[in-house]
């Protein structure tokens, strides 16, 4: 299926071969004097992304007890009330579809941020944003996001940052039941149960089930998941087999013109639009130690997404993926290593009532990378990768156009530790983004196939640490060439826009992240988000990115009071942007809004109670907006008004 011995990809190991050489070579009489360091890694923890390499990037970890104690109920709730980043990036009104815009990316955000499940990567051959609710809360141990560039490490779609999700695995007897209940008609449960048994064996399985009209009219949405994982730890390793299966359905509103948002933002002008999905995934993962300092991960997974609804006009699709993807870590000379292969081979069809369509694509990446402690206090990370992806896409069946993509990106950077409360860091890493299927097949006239994005991060930070206070400073610079974005210019061949590449980007930005325990009882936490993110070339050039704020920012207040009691307050700002497709920056900007949220908890041992009222102060706020540049018009699609919910947690660990 995957090319394990491409000649297109042997100069690459070559180059590998050579970079680990020098590198240990500039390393080794630094680590002559040093015991040796086994690498960070752990049999049950998915691939880590906390080792010594956190000290070169901004990263904050949300732990199991900080996702046990949330008041909410699913996984884009929680992001988006811990992280400034979590936006809405589309006009679909779909939660489950909510994309994570890291480093200042507006309607392409969900393609230039990479998510991952225990290394798995959770994305779709086209543009449909991964499902964040197809997680379920009781089963995630803890979350790492990584702000910046991940290309060498990651790969595709690694450009704006990293978030990946590290699930629970069973030591023991465990098992949780969650239960809400909230206005608009919301209601979720969800059951998960688990065991590992004294000859190794083990077994996971989880249940979810979700509704609500939400708080447009014709907006009802159901999600439903099952997942099952069956498994055995052993001597020198661990082997697993997971099956899930979600399905969701949501309609549609509509966009609202001005005067309809402003005589009533809950109204639908759509009463037609729905879509419905339907998604399997298997995955089998293998851990096998060798010797003391290595350890090989192998990941094998097959997707398959089928859809059909309503969006103007009936449609159908279907997609799947089969990914292999084995690396080795280990430690050489005292430098961690890590080498790597990435495969993937795809298709993509869709039909309406106007156009059918298909795509084929296989991707194959060589990678690798490695961290040299030069001193005690010092270390330097190198690496590299290079990608190819082939494609074949049909517009018209029957008329399919070949292309080859490929890419080739390096990772420089250095981190400084001259105390274990103080940490600083300097990094440069390359990142890209191939086309997605449905961007294949939606052109220019003239224009055959899009180039891949690619582009270099450079970032400085900071990090302090002590009992009570964490700190974290980064400013960063993106430059980006070719990135591919929606491009709404109107042509007699193309009266809808299409997707293209837009010649040269720049994001030049800065964030703030902020935990501070005031007292034994009581704790802030805090984010602060600057980027301006412009055009760097073309018509268009020194005009902002639409759809893009400036600044965002959110606030958290927590105080235990009493015994079993807490309860939080917590803000969100999302600053003025120009509304989506206006690239020539002429209509006006959209203004910005806070959202207040406040709970109180009940918390025991084994369960927990909580109330919680979201957008307190019942903003009225467009989550999206649409700008058309011919008619100076706009569409609105309103966020959520104010939201109460009771949730009911259970656990036995």
């Amino acid at each position: 299926m995957f090319s394990f011995i491409a000649a297109r990809g042997s100069f690459l190991w070559k180059r590998a071969a050579a970079l680990i050489l020098v590198s240990g070579l500039a390393g080794s009489a630094a680590a002559a004097e040093k015991p040796a360091v086994i690498p960070e890694v752990n049999l049950h923890s998915g691939q880590s992304l906390r080792s010594r390499q956190d000290a070169q990037v901004q990263t904050t970890h949300i732990s199991r007890e900080q996702i046990k104690t949330s008041p909410v109920l699913d996984l884009s709730e929680l992001l988006a009330q811990t992280q400034s980043i979590v936006r809405l990036t589309n006009n679909s009104m779909d939660n489950s579809q909510t994309a994570l815009s890291i480093r200042g990316f507006g309607d392409n955000a969900a393609a230039n941020s990479l998510i991952l499940v225990d290394g798995f990567p959770l994305t779709n051959v086209s543009l449909l944003a991964p499902n964040f609710n197809s997680i379920a809360l009781a089963d995630i141990e803890r979350i790492d996001i990584i702000q910046g560039s991940q290309g060498t490490l990651w790969g595709d779609q690694a450009v704006g940052g990293v978030v990946n999700i590290v699930t629970r695995h069973p030591e023991k007897f465990l098992a949780d039941a969650y239960a809400g209940l909230g206005n608009f008609n919301t209601i979720f449960y969800s059951a998960l149960a688990g065991n590992k048994f004294a000859n190794g064996l083990f077994f996971k399985a989880f249940g979810f089930s979700g509704k609500s009209d939400n708080y447009r009219d014709h907006n009802r949405q159901k999600n439903e998941s099952l997942y099952a994982q069956a498994g055995m730890d052993y001597a020198r390793g661990t082997t697993r087999l997971g099956l899930q299966s979600t399905d969701n359905t949501v309609l549609f509103p509509g966009g609202l013109t001005q005067a309809q948002f402003d005589a009533n933002a809950r109204q639908a002008v759509n009463f037609s639009n729905f879509s419905h999905y339907k998604t399997q995934v298997l995955q089998l993962l293998n851990k096998q130690e060798f010797g003391a300092d290595w350890i090989l991960e192998t990941r094998l997974s097959h997707q398959v997404l089928t859809g059909d609804g309503v969006i103007g006009s009936a449609f159908n699709r279907k997609e799947w993926e089969t990914r292999l993807s084995p690396r080795l870590i280990g430690s050489l000379w005292n430098n961690k290593i890590t080498l790597g292969y990435d495969g993937e081979k795809s298709r993509y069809q869709f039909m309406n009532a106007m156009i059918e369509e298909r795509a084929d694509a296989q991707q194959n990446n060589l990678y690798a990378q490695m961290v040299i402690p030069v001193i005690e206090t010092v270390d330097v990370t190198v690496g590299a990768r290079d990608a190819w992806q082939y494609n074949s896409a049909e517009r018209v069946i029957g008329q399919p156009v070949n292309s080859t993509n490929r890419v080739f990106v390096t990772e420089q950077g250095i981190s400084w530790r001259p105390s274990s409360e103080w940490q600083f860091f300097v990094r440069r890493d390359g990142n890209f983004r191939f086309p997605k299927a449905n961007e294949e097949t939606w052109m220019p006239a003239g224009v055959s196939v899009l180039q891949p994005q690619t582009g270099v991060s450079y970032e400085a930070g900071l990090v302090r640490t002590t009992e009570r206070q964490k700190t974290q400073l980064n400013l960063y610079q993106l430059q980006l060439h070719d990135e591919i974005a929606f491009d709404p210019t109107e042509t007699p061949d193309e009266p809808f826009g299409t997707f293209s590449n837009f010649t040269s980007t720049r994001r030049r930005g800065i964030t703030l992240t902020e935990y501070y325990r005031l007292t034994p009882r009581l704790a802030l936490d805090a984010q602060f988000n600057y980027v301006d993110a412009r055009l760097a070339s073309g018509p268009d050039s020194g005009h902002h990115i639409p759809a893009v704020p400036a600044i965002t920012a959110n606030a958290g207040l927590g105080y235990d009071f009493l015994e079993n009691w807490r309860a939080k307050v917590s803000t969100l700002y999302t600053g003025s942007r120009f509304a989506s497709l206006d690239l020539g920056n002429t209509g006006k900007k959209q203004s910005g809004y806070w959202l207040d949220t406040v709970s109180l908890q009940y918390l025991r041992k084994s369960y927990e109670i909580s109330f919680e009222v979201a957008n307190l102060f019942d903003t009225r706020y467009p989550a999206y907006a649409l700008y058309n540049a011919p008619a100076q018009s706009y569409l609105y699609y309103p966020g959520s008004g104010r939201s109460f919910l009771v949730t009911f947690k259970a656990n036995i660990e």
